[in-house]
């Protein structure tokens, strides 16, 4: 920044420069011709800030009551989606093309180069800016600071006409002045803060523009060239002027069009040199602002999928939740990963209290309203050098990872009370077995290196979690030879894969196994053949059991984690909702809360269900009758396990079992009993055991009947996918 005496040149290179993705403005994607298309820029908006302002916190947050000066190219046909204000002066002016206004007190018009119109955003205004000509549009968009909160909102202009052009050409045109003082300027404005502007001809002189003591200046600009104070200024240079001071310009060979604002004189100045570091009171009132903004254009989208809430109560709402949230003191001192997650699970929990059955939840995009929280949070604590596109990879993922995991334990509660409508003790353990099994098994299907084409990992994962959540489920609960039958099962994979009805895309299965090849469908020949396999060996498991004996201490394999019992979500209500910092388990809905729609279709997949009776009548022929695992009275598998075993609580086996040591490199390990072993083995053949009881005690364990490389993908032709094996 160069200086001299009271003049401080912001060059163009000290600016920040914004060019963010179309979509988030409600606009298509960039042309892969842009040439073609006559624009003058690779991307639809090329915004230069000379303030803080969206992914931008390293520079000044402000000079004096001049919150932001934008300087905003936008190319042909696009513009900005309807967005809310509040609390703020807002000046817009043209320097060349056509803007097209539209705001919610039913205004509309369409103004070109000269002109320029204003805001008092107040209690609330929201309103779109558009280039719907062809040709690229530019204009300076500032916001003022109010002097006071709350104000009516209001919305004025004045057009760049013949008397307008003719008032600023080669002199100051005084356009906006304070409403309570007493010149007549085109523009009023609630802030003691004045603009002028002129378009000098080449060579031109301007007359002396007076800046008084305890007042000061921030000059653009906007075209041409000029020396100022013994210094040269080119189009988009900027300049600090500290009164008093006589402000007098010489254009150069192509002219000059200037805009200064002239106010009050504050600590704030020069630029950047001694930047005060916000308070948290200063923060939050940042965030407020900017989430109103993103939040706007986010629920733009969607608004019509809401019948109850007007678009202002939605934003309103939406924005409460993420900024009590963000509230949080202690997020100052935390590192910004922590913050993300934090901010992103805390708010989403009084969130999806409140809106969790809207048909709308699964897709409104909040991962920018969220980015944009946690990036002036980082930013306040003044010595981060994270970047802005680390923490919005970072908070994005974070909040599509809660939603997809929200979903996920919604469609697997429905598809287990489709499965048992009646029961819903069992109905809590079946959940669990499925809900905790999910991703321990993708995580091990992901680990696995081996190629495999899509159809065969679907086929993979689905085997691997059928086998470990049913081997769960069985163990829990009473009876389990006569609930959880051969068709039983395959007509609960039948609900998982089809969740909300076969009419409906979404499924449990992972969306990165289907995405390029769609989801199986409901009848999924497959699904059979993997039931008749898990049923046949368990009862090798079964008839390879001998009897117990006591174990001794070691450690080795760590058990599966205990399961969660499902329980209500919070009530519908907006209180804040506490999340822990560590991720919690998500939870199913009680029957009576559920909701009719999902990601805004409304579909179940109960009627099909009904009315497939053909399909009812061949999955009865899978029943196993007596040849069913654990059949009769004595083989009856009891709830509690076997007590010797480590798994504890979720022991797969009965006390009838032996028991296998585990070996580390030759050293003792933990104590399993034989049916955990065998389960173990089925997902990790190297394991190492021996025998703990019995005749065959001290001795290495074999499993009996081991299949050949039960953890590889399933072989090609084994159910004529992709999906040709539907029934």
């Amino acid at each position: 920044m160069a200086m001299s005496g009271n003049v401080s040149v912001i060059p163009e290179s000290r600016l920040f420069a914004s060019e963010p993705d179309p979509r988030w403005f409600g606009n298509p994607r960039n042309p892969a011709d842009v040439k073609a298309q006559g624009w003058t820029n690779e991307n639809w908006l090329k915004s230069r800030f000379h303030f803080n302002f969206a992914e931008y916190s390293e520079g000044p947050s402000s000079f004096g009551v001049l919150r932001v000066m934008n300087d905003d190219l936008v190319q042909g046909e696009r513009g900005f989606g309807e967005h809310p204000h509040r609390d703020m002066e807002i000046m817009t002016f043209i320097v060349d093309g056509y803007l097209t206004h539209k705001d919610s007190m039913g205004t509309e018009e369409t103004l070109g180069r000269g002109s320029v119109q204003f805001m008092t955003a107040g209690t609330g205004i929201y309103h779109s800016e558009h280039n719907l000509s062809k040709e690229p549009l530019r204009f300076i968009q500032c916001w003022v600071v109010p002097r006071s909160r709350g104000l009516k909102p209001h919305y004025g202009s004045a057009a760049g006409n013949e008397e307008l052009t003719g008032a600023r050409r080669d002199q100051w045109c005084h356009l906006v002045s304070d409403v309570m003082g007493s010149m007549t300027t085109p523009v009023k404005i609630n802030q003691d803060c004045n603009v002028f502007v002129t378009e000098l001809s080449a060579g031109v002189a301007s007359k002396a523009l007076a800046i008084g003591k305890d007042r000061q200046a921030y000059l653009l600009c906007m075209e041409g060239e000029i020396k100022l104070a013994g210094q040269d200024l080119q189009r988009h240079d900027a300049a600090e002027i500290k009164g008093p001071f006589e402000l007098e310009v010489l254009s150069g060979k192509s002219g000059a069009y200037l805009l200064v604002f002239e106010m009050a004189l504050t600590r704030d100045a020069p630029h950047a040199a001694h930047r005060r570091q916000a308070s948290h009171e200063q923060i939050l009132e940042r965030i407020h602002g900017n989430l109103y903004s993103i939040v706007g254009e986010a629920v733009d989208e969607i608004k019509l999928e809401e019948q109850k809430w007007s678009k202002p109560e939605m934003v309103k709402r939406i924005v409460g939740y993420i900024f009590k949230a963000a509230k949080a003191p202690e997020f100052l001192q935390k590192q910004w990963q922590e913050v993300s997650k934090t901010l992103v699970h805390n708010a989403m929990g009084s969130y999806m209290a409140a809106c969790g059955e809207k048909p709308w939840f699964y897709q409104l995009g909040l991962g920018n309203a969220f980015t944009s929280a946690v990036w002036e949070l980082v930013q306040a604590r003044g010595a981060s050098r994270v970047h802005y596109q680390d923490v919005q990879d970072f908070t994005v993922r974070e909040f599509e990872s809660y939603l997809d995991k929200s979903l996920l334990t919604k469609a697997v509660w429905d598809a287990t009370e489709l499965t048992f409508p009646k029961n819903e003790l069992i109905r809590g353990k079946v959940f669990k077995a499925v809900h905790n099994t999910y991703h321990p098994v993708l995580e091990e299907l992901l680990a696995d290196r081996r190629p495999a084409d899509d159809a065969r990992k679907v086929e993979t994962f689905t085997r691997r979690w059928m086998e470990s959540s049913m081997t769960r489920a069985w163990s829990a609960i009473e009876d389990a030879e006569n609930v959880l039958q051969a068709q039983t099962v395959v007509r609960l994979f039948q609900n998982l894969i089809a969740p909300f009805g076969e009419g409906h895309e979404y499924t449990c299965i992972p969306s990165m196994l289907v995405e390029q090849i769609g989801r199986p469908p409901r009848n999924w020949k497959f699904l059979k053949t993997a039931v008749n396999k898990m049923f046949e060996d368990w009862r090798k498991v079964q008839d390879a059991s001998q009897p117990a004996k006591r174990r001794r201490k070691g450690g080795g394999v760590p058990e599966p984690a205990e399961p969660v019992e499902p329980r209500s979500p919070p009530a519908q209500e907006e209180e804040e909702v506490d999340v822990p910092e560590e991720e919690e388990e998500m939870n199913p809905p009680e029957e009576e809360e559920l909701g009719e729609h999902v990601n805004g279709v409304n579909g179940s997949a109960k009627d099909e269900v009904l009315e497939d009776e053909e399909e009812e009548a061949e999955l009865k022929d899978l029943e196993m009758n007596d040849d069913e695992p654990n059949g009769g009275d004595e083989a009856q598998v009891e709830d509690n396990g076997h007590p010797e075993c480590t798994s504890a609580n979720d022991c797969l086996g009965t006390p009838a079992d032996g028991l296998v040591r585990h070996m580390i490199e030759g050293e003792d390990g933990d104590v399993y009993c034989e049916a955990c072993w065998h389960s173990f083995l089925f997902h990790n053949p190297d394991l190492e055991g021996q025998w703990e009881d019995g005749d065959m005690a001290g001795t290495a364990y074999t499993a009996p009947d081991a299949p050949d490389a039960p953890d590889a993908p399933d072989e090609p032709g084994s159910s004529g996918l992709a999906w040709n094996g539907a029934d």
